[in-house]
């Protein structure tokens, strides 16, 4: 039975956390030249639109669906949210619609690593207890999964820095990259400098 208290408070804790993107956006801004504080702001929420989208396609399921692998991933049960709606999960969070469960969770996708350290039996007795509760275990199986997620992404990235390269190539010409990117690439002399 969904409780109107649990669902408010799950939704207004997710939009705290979506607080903080302006603010990572401002520290950052404070890092570079004014030209670039606008960019720089985009790309920290370009970078919160992209980790919705793929938690969204596929991230909710790994973390959440029913677990292969002795428990360790979620199947894609949920892939593309098939099934998260307005029904609560009882496995979960049973007084708090799916849907507001994974967008809560959605907002906190960084720091999962944190939640097992933390974790108590006492406030979810479904649930496992963390590192400071003496329950170690639930600390290995996320940095397991830590690591699973950093080795996909490396292998990824190689994968896709092959392609690039087979295709457009990584790096420009020694002489542009030695006369600069903007002069070469962008033809920008307000900084000074000619092509040779």
């Amino acid at each position: 039975m969904i409780n109107a208290g649990d669902t408010a408070w799950v939704l207004i804790s997710a939009a705290m956390v979506m607080f903080m993107t302006p603010g990572l956006a401002l520290f950052y801004g404070g890092m570079v030249r004014r030209k670039n504080l606008l960019s720089t702001i985009m790309m920290s929420f370009a970078c919160i639109g992209l980790v919705t989208v793929l938690w969204m396609t596929y991230g909710y399921s790994i973390g959440f669906a029913p677990g292969i692998a002795g428990g360790l991933v979620g199947n894609l049960e949920y892939l593309g949210l098939k099934g998260v709606g307005q029904e609560p999960l009882a496995v979960y969070a049973a007084t708090v619609p799916h849907l507001a469960f994974m967008t809560f969770q959605g907002m906190f996708a960084v720091i999962a690593l944190a939640t097992g350290i933390f974790a108590s039996a006492a406030i979810n007795p479904t649930g496992a207890d963390g590192l400071v509760n003496g329950g170690g275990m639930q600390v290995v199986i996320q940095m397991i999964s830590v690591v699973a997620v950093a080795a996909f992404a490396f292998i990824g990235s190689i994968v896709i820095g092959k392609v690039v390269n087979a295709t457009v190539g990584l790096r420009v010409k020694p002489v542009e990259e030695t006369i600069g990117l903007d002069l070469s690439q962008h033809a920008e002399s307000v900084y000074g400098g000619s092509m040779r």
